[in-house]
């Protein structure tokens, strides 16, 4: 494979990856935020359970859309996204109530700009680890 068709792929996989991960965290806010402002739950709870409904679209669109190269079977890759998805939800929970208490900034704003931190460290790990080709 030639350098210009190695950028291709990468420039292929980034915007793939944008676009799930886009509907990952979509679901993620949406569901985050309306457990939240509608049913009074915690920042804490809202989030998690935010991620919990976003969990399956972000491994279903990884798996067989963004990484569709991948070797690695699914016993091994969804183990590992486990993992991966498991430390960024901690990273993500830990900012976020750092960022809630200390922060004098609105709630919508404050788990927007977290969920873009953690998007981008799970692209690089989800690469070169989790759906490694």
């Amino acid at each position: 494979m030639n350098t210009a068709d190695r950028v291709r792929g990468h420039a292929t996989r980034g915007v793939r990856f944008f676009a799930v991960g886009t509907a990952a965290a979509a679901v993620h806010y949406v569901v985050g935020l309306a457990a939240y402002s509608l049913f009074g739950l915690g920042p804490g709870v809202a989030n998690l359970i935010g991620f919990a409904c976003g969990f399956p679209v972000s491994y279903s669109g990884h798996r067989w859309w963004t990484f569709d190269t991948t070797r690695e079977p699914h016993s091994v890759a969804l183990p590992r996204f486990l993992l991966l998805q498991a430390t960024s939800f901690a990273g993500n929970q830990i900012l976020l109530l750092l960022a809630v208490r200390w922060l004098p900034l609105p709630f919508w704003f404050i788990l927007g700009a977290v969920l873009l931190l953690v998007a981008a460290v799970t692209y690089i790990v989800s690469q070169y680890w989790v759906f490694r080709s």
